[in-house]
Formats: structure tokens, C-alpha cells, sequence
């Protein structure tokens, strides 16, 4: 009995230690460190093992480079969009000591670009209050805009906080949860559409084979009635 509650208050002292949490985004990249005092651990990107030398074999065809696509607005607004549901399952605001979001539209075409611009900043006039609401912002850093040069948008995001260990987990497992019910959303109206086009092009094609099937009926009839028209 003495032991098990030694263990208990043990894991009490560490879910309550406060860790320093320092992530963003920036150029196709997220990185995350975790700080225990002067101790700092590196969370993403992971640090690649060197690896040994080995012989590589000839290619009979080597394959373009694909390079990777960032993700798409709407993506990081659906990411959002879920972590400020998950910080809102607390019953106290958490705070955060430092938020940073910096986003430049550009597109190809200017119009595009214009338009990626409004859409932008809409979402987030609407979004960023929501995340005020759930959680204590001390100093921000917000700047939206739009470049009529460069083809490409561009994204900055910085998070300093920090929590204590439980309220890391706590986070971690709702927005996990969050994710999982919008993906099971996705797949499920994924299923519905490809079900629908599927019993629509069924019908068109019971449609069509009963439209041949009454036309060659038509033929058939005219056929012998020619025939019964000559014979007399």
C-alpha cells in the first residue's frame, strides 16, 4: 500500500512539473523543442541518424524529385479549427506567453491572389477571437497581407507557452479525438457521394437498356408487319 502511494504522488510531481513549449511553422517545416529548465529537447524536426555507406545499385530509370506541396489554407484553417475546440474542453483558460501568425497571399494571377488575400483575413477575424476566448494570448504578433509579386504564399507561425505536463496530454489526446471525428466526417461523406454516383449511374444505365430494348421491340414489330404487308 506504502508503495502505491509513493507512485501516485511520484506521477502527481511530474504531471504538475511546467514545461516550456516553443513550436511554429516556417518554409514547409513545423518544429516543436520542449524545455525542463536548462534542459531542452528537440521534438521535430527529428535529428536523422547518420548512415553507414552503402553500394548503391544503378537505376534503370531515375525518378523526378517530387517536391512536397505545403498545405493548403483550408487545411491549416481546419487544424485551427480543432485545436481551439480542444482548448476549449478546459475548464480554465490556459495562457500563452508569446502567438506570432504571419501570412503573405500570392498567386500566379493577381485576382487569385486578391481573393486569397480576403479570404484570409476573414478567417482570421473570425478565428482569432475564438482562440482569445479559450485561451489567455499575454502578446501577439499578427500581420496579413498580400504580395503582387512572388507566385507562391508564405506562412509564419510562432507559439510560446507553457503548460504542465498534464495539460499537455490533455491537449494532445483532445485534439487527437478532434481529428479522428473529422476524419471519420470525411470518409464517411466520401462513401455517401461515391455511393450516390454509383446508384445514378446504374439507373442511367437500366434507363438506356430498356430504351434499346423498346426500340429494337419497335423494329421488330415493323419488320413483321412489312413482311405481312407484302405477302398480301
Amino acid at each position: 500500500m506504502l508503495i502505491f502511494l509513493i507512485i501516485v504522488i511520484v506521477l502527481a510531481v511530474i504531471l504538475l512539473i511546467p514545461v516550456g513549449v516553443d513550436g511554429g511553422y516556417e518554409q514547409n517545416s513545423f518544429e516543436l523543442s520542449a524545455g525542463f529548465g536548462p534542459f531542452r529537447l528537440r521534438i521535430l524536426p527529428k535529428t536523422e541518424k547518420p548512415k553507414k555507406a552503402r553500394r548503391k545499385k544503378i537505376p534503370a530509370e531515375e525518378e523526378p524529385d517530387v517536391e512536397k506541396k505545403p498545405p493548403s489554407w483550408d487545411e491549416i484553417l481546419s487544424l485551427v479549427k480543432l485545436g481551439v475546440k480542444a482548448l476549449k474542453r478546459f475548464r480554465r483558460r490556459l495562457s500563452i506567453d508569446f502567438f506570432a501568425l504571419h501570412y503573405t497571399a500570392a498567386a500566379s494571377d493577381p485576382f487569385k491572389a486578391a481573393l486569397q488575400y480576403g479570404k484570409v483575413s476573414a478567417a482570421v477575424g473570425t478565428l482569432l477571437p475564438l482562440l482569445e476566448e479559450a485561451v489567455n494570448i499575454r502578446e501577439r504578433d499578427v500581420d496579413i497581407n498580400v504580395s503582387f509579386k512572388q507566385e507562391r504564399p508564405e506562412a509564419y507561425l510562432h507559439l510560446i507557452a507553457t503548460l504542465q505536463i498534464w495539460e499537455i496530454l490533455y491537449i494532445g489526446l483532445a485534439f487527437g479525438a478532434e481529428y479522428l471525428i473529422m476524419k471519420y466526417k470525411i470518409r464517411r461523406e466520401i462513401r455517401e457521394t461515391e455511393r450516390k454516383t454509383e446508384n445514378g449511374q446504374a439507373s442511367d444505365q437500366r434507363l438506356n437498356g430498356s430504351y434499346h430494348g423498346q426500340n429494337q421491340g419497335d423494329g421488330g414489330r415493323k419488320h413483321h408487319r412489312r413482311g405481312a404487308h407484302n405477302n398480301a
